[in-house]
């Protein structure tokens, strides 16, 4: 992307022109006639994902002409920039500078952009073009222009401390960095490198929002980005692969006898089967965009292991002495072996400080959804009634502890808290009474069967790749939910392309989807095929034929392709948020996910799981039905 652009200079130039025809308005006014500069035009849809992946702010040479920015297009999709900006002014009205895309800026997938402050000075330093400069030095680079609603001055990066800034086409944040003694964005901040080194994301697509995402890069290399890390995770063997599930705010010790907010702690627990990640998910106390309690980031690479907890305390080391050993994670550095959790400042920029009279405690999603909350005493944010507010010593306890009605029910005073651990054990049902047997002649007693445990994730249940009629019309596959609460599918895709970037399909589910508490879900690929053969309307669609069926939209970053089940061997993987894999199954001539892989069946036949709600891993999980009747099974 970073080669000297030849006529695109004169592109721009008759862009800008058309543009500055249209955009351009006459108002009058008693002193006489003003000219108003609009800003391009405002999207209002979720932006590709932009991301700034390196800031070189204290070049070798001359300030700041030596200076630059690089910018990486993570999607599969090309980018359209014009309605970007970037600069060091952080707000608007700011004395520093912004600067806005020239019309028709284009980014392909998963390629990275330069721009210069000064392009000369960058190609004398580095013996290529930047794709952009701020200020103008060579006729065939394209240079970027002020964007004075938001700013009027000029860029020139502190090396002390100061800020990047991404705007998106609706003038909101798509991403940005401070370092040094600017803890604007990011508190703390990004550590500031030595002279003539950048500032570079790492791994280049992780971005937690928090200066873990940062390092310093003693060798820049403008323009070069590589985006394998995260590759897609590998379907799990033996060892777990942290993935993305349920967390659940499981215990709140709000009300510690000692020292407030020192000795307060709360604690999360994965009732998943699988290992899941907290990379990028926060806790705090405060409810809303803004407000001056604390919200806080995970640190990447967090997860928690399967059906475990971890906990947060305020302060580690007041953890430590009282409890015996010390925390999973801190919100003030106390112990130098405990990872801390970094202030999230797009949420709020205060201190968590849990009040014993009534407040809450939040779980945000990587995109700030609300994932789970608690409320106590005069706060109904959660609960309402809300649950009663502890006394000294006692904390608030999920129970059980997978347990997830969103109500007050869910949750108990406990009066011996325990940290880290939860209380697994089944509610005491009462006895009912049974008449008494008379002693007969003993039967022989049966040798127990050990019933495996249910899945603690969603499953693929069962997959029709062969139909008897057209295909792929005629495909379908199952998905069952085996827990005892309701799944959002917001952020779920299922589809056979086995890999990121690969030509099969991938496709996401509507929003605000969602699957019962042991419920079945249809996706067809053909709605009218599907209700035509089997007398009834699927729950989802691929291709958009019956008008009251919800269509599964293709996942582009992903794949572009369809899906077009191969009856000799292909692949059906199910992927969660962040794109983890949640279930897979392979078949005949693939063993991509099961090796040995699931058995070929004959056309009209589908694979089945059986039991429908156990998860070996392995082509055991799995049998021929001849008879399929969507959605439920024959064989549970």
């Amino acid at each position: 992307m970073c080669n000297r652009p030849g006529q695109q200079k004169i592109m721009f130039i008759a862009g800008s022109l058309l543009f500055a025809a249209a955009f351009f308005v006459s108002l009058s006014a008693a002193q006489g006639t003003w000219r108003v500069y609009l800003p391009l035009v405002t999207r209002r849809d979720p932006p590709p994902p932009l991301l700034i992946t390196e800031v070189l702010f204290d070049p070798s040479g001359d300030e700041p002409a030596g200076e630059w920015v690089e910018l990486y297009n993570a999607s599969t999709s090309p980018l359209d920039l014009s309605a970007y900006k970037v600069g060091d002014a952080e707000s608007a009205g700011k004395g520093e500078g912004m600067y806005q895309f020239p019309p028709g800026a284009q980014l392909p997938p998963q390629s990275a952009v330069v721009v210069a402050n000064n392009a000369v000075a960058f190609q004398v330093a580095y013996g290529f073009w930047p794709d952009y400069e701020f200020n103008e030095s060579d006729p065939f680079v394209p240079t970027m222009r002020k964007y004075l609603w938001w700013a009027s001055g000029n860029i020139n990066l502190s090396n002390t401390g100061d800020e990047i800034l991404l705007l998106d086409g609706s003038d909101q944040p798509a991403d940005a960095l401070s370092w040094g003694s600017s803890r604007i964005f990011l508190d703390p901040s990004a550590s500031r490198p030595p002279e003539g080194s950048s500032l570079e994301r790492y791994p280049a697509l992780e971005d937690s929002n928090t200066a873990a995402d940062w390092r310093a890069q003693s060798q820049p290399n403008p323009g070069q980005v590589d985006p394998r890390y995260p590759t897609p995770t590998p379907w799990p063997t033996a060892t777990a692969t942290p993935a993305v599930g349920r967390v659940l705010l499981s215990e709140v010790y709000l009300h510690p006898p000692e020292s407030e907010p020192a000795a307060e702690w709360l604690e999360l627990y994965n009732p998943e089967a699988y290992a899941v990640t907290l990379s990028s998910l926060k806790v705090g106390d405060e409810e809303s965009i803004g407000g001056g309690e604390g919200m806080y980031a995970f640190p990447a690479g967090s997860l928690i292991p399967p059906q475990s907890a971890v906990v947060v305390a305020v302060q580690g080391a007041v953890f430590s002495d009282t409890w015996g050993f010390a925390p999973d994670y801190e919100l003030v550095d106390t112990l130098p072996d405990v990872p801390d959790l970094a202030k999230y400042a797009p949420w709020a920029g205060g201190s968590l400080n849990l009040s014993n009279s009534g407040d809450e405690v939040l779980l945000l999603a990587w995109d700030d959804s609300l994932l789970d909350a608690v409320s106590w005493g005069s706060s109904t944010f959660a609960f309402d009634p809300a649950l009663p507010a502890p006394s000294a010593g006692e904390s608030l306890e999920r129970y059980p502890p997978a347990a997830d009605t969103d109500t007050a029910g869910d949750w108990r005073l406990q009066g011996n808290p325990a940290p880290g651990q939860v209380d697994t054990t089944a509610p005491t049902a009462t006895p009912v009474p049974t008449s008494t047997i008379t002693p007969g002649t003993p039967t022989a007693t049966p040798t127990p069967t050990a019933t495996p445990a249910p899945a603690g994730h969603l499953l693929v249940a069962a997959v029709l790749y062969d139909p008897a009629g057209s295909e792929p019309d005629g495909e379908w596959l199952v998905l069952h939910n085996p827990l005892t609460v309701s799944v959002s599918l917001d952020g779920y895709k299922v589809g056979d392309e086995e890999q990121a970037g690969g030509s099969e399909g991938m496709y996401a589910f509507p929003v605000s989807s969602t699957l019962e508490a042991g419920g079945y879900a249809v996706i067809a690929h053909d709605g009218a095929v599907f209700s035509a053969t089997w007398g009834f309307a699927p729950d989802y669609e691929l291709v958009d034929t019956l008008p009251g069926v919800p269509d599964l939209q293709k996942y582009t970053p992903w794949s572009g392709g369809s899906v077009q089940l191969g009856n000799s061997g292909d692949e059906v993987l199910l992927l969660g948020p962040y794109d983890a894999p949640v279930d897979a199954l392979s078949w005949g001539n693939s063993s991509v996910f099961l090796d040995p892989p699931a058995p070929d069946v004959a056309q009209g036949h589908s694979l089945e799981r059986y039991p429908p709600d156990v998860d070996s891993d392995t082509a055991a999980d799995w049998r021929d039905q001849p008879a399929p009747t969507p959605p439920h099974t024959l064989l549970e």
